[in-house]
């Protein structure tokens, strides 16, 4: 049943762009995604070049610019959220990609939530710093989770240091210069 009120049009309209605008990177993307809601999406061209200088949505009778709708929604505010639509998805997907792969070894993404929960991960065939061979290890994050760490001995396994005993994953830490919070074993 179409809306007769002009005012009923205006709120499908604005809650229908705002449920849908996040998912778009530029107009076309709107304009289908509206279109599903049977929202048309009529664009304003400037007749000297071309390009679309405003658009205006029409649901059955009744046609708004994007303006009228909400302020937010004239088209050049539409332009800016495209923009910070597309930086957003580069960013993620630079991010996956970036974080992925571990000296030649690609991870999945289980493995990075391990380790991004302070977990860790076992690798094999690892290649080296030098580029002189491979190795296998374990390997988990610093607390900060901005640093890899490597171990041939599993890192939760407790050793002696000092008075008291920690994790192997805590003392590599302590002794590559990182703030840890240590699980130890005291010996007074």
């Amino acid at each position: 049943e179409k809306l007769k009120n002009p005012d009923k049009v205006k709120y499908h309209i604005y809650d229908t762009i705002k449920a849908v605008l996040s998912q778009c990177k530029d107009e076309k993307e709107l304009q289908s995604l509206l279109l599903k809601s049977e929202i048309k999406t009529e664009f304003k061209l400037k007749r000297t070049t071309g390009e679309v200088e405003g658009l205006s949505f029409r649901y059955g009778d009744f046609s708004f610019k994007g303006s009228q709708v909400d302020r937010k929604f004239s088209y050049g505010n539409l332009k800016k959220v495209f923009q910070k639509n597309q930086s957003e998805e580069k960013k993620q997907v630079s991010q996956i990609e970036e974080n992925r792969v571990i000296r030649g070894i690609e991870i999945t993404l289980a493995q990075e939530t391990v380790l991004r929960n302070g977990g860790w991960i076992y690798l094999e065939n690892m290649n080296r710093n030098n580029g002189k061979g491979k190795f296998s290890s374990f390997v988990f994050l610093n607390d900060e989770k901005n640093k890899l760490f490597f171990s041939n001995e599993h890192p939760d396994t407790f050793v002696r240091y000092g008075k008291y005993e920690m994790r192997l994953r805590d003392k590599i830490l302590v002794e590559n210069g990182q703030v840890v919070k240590a699980k130890v074993k005291w010996y007074g």
